[in-house]
């Protein structure tokens, strides 16, 4: 699935097993984004859960 989403960017910061984060244009906290997560899948599902979550974000910044 490809989504594409201009109020997020994704910035690469490694440390330990932490590839980078997610971040949203409201500047809430960041998504970190594993390199070994313990379960891929359930990871990738934390990651579009917290990318639809931000989806009205996208919203509020193009009324603004």
């Amino acid at each position: 699935m490809i989504r594409k989403m201009e109020w997020l960017t994704v910035l690469e910061s490694h440390n330990g097993h932490r590839w980078g984060w997610i971040e949203c244009a409201c500047g809430e906290a960041p998504q970190p984004v594993w390199c070994t997560p313990r379960n891929p899948g359930n990871h990738a599902k934390r990651i579009f859960r917290w990318v639809d979550e931000h989806a009205e974000c996208a919203k509020n910044e193009e009324t603004s």
